[in-house]
């Protein structure tokens, strides 16, 4: 579901709500959106360029553990944030307003 409603084009209202949700289910500090914001969306697209390169060229249990992630899509949203300056905490906006 978390997929789906980030690459939908309307992630920036449901991050505080999914954030939120992972910190109590799993009683981490930070959620995905807040850890994208903390490492900088560019440390984030640049990982997430990478893993689109890596699924099936190591092993068949690697691709099948990416097979449920859409690497494209996160790389365009992740893009479209870096192209209107959205750099995470060190700019004062990410997935956040700092």
């Amino acid at each position: 579901m978390y997929r789906r409603i980030i690459f939908n084009g309307i992630y920036c209202r449901v991050a505080k709500s999914i954030d939120l949700a992972w910190t109590r289910g799993t009683g981490t500090p930070k959620g995905p959106f807040r850890v994208f914001d903390t490492v900088g969306i560019q440390t984030a697209y640049n990982i997430v360029m990478q893993y689109q390169k890596v699924p099936g060229l190591l092993s068949p249990l690697l691709k099948k553990m990416m097979m449920p992630y859409n690497f494209k899509a996160m790389a365009a949203v992740l893009k479209k944030m870096l192209d209107e300056g959205k750099l995470g905490e060190s700019s004062g906006e990410g997935f956040f307003k700092y």
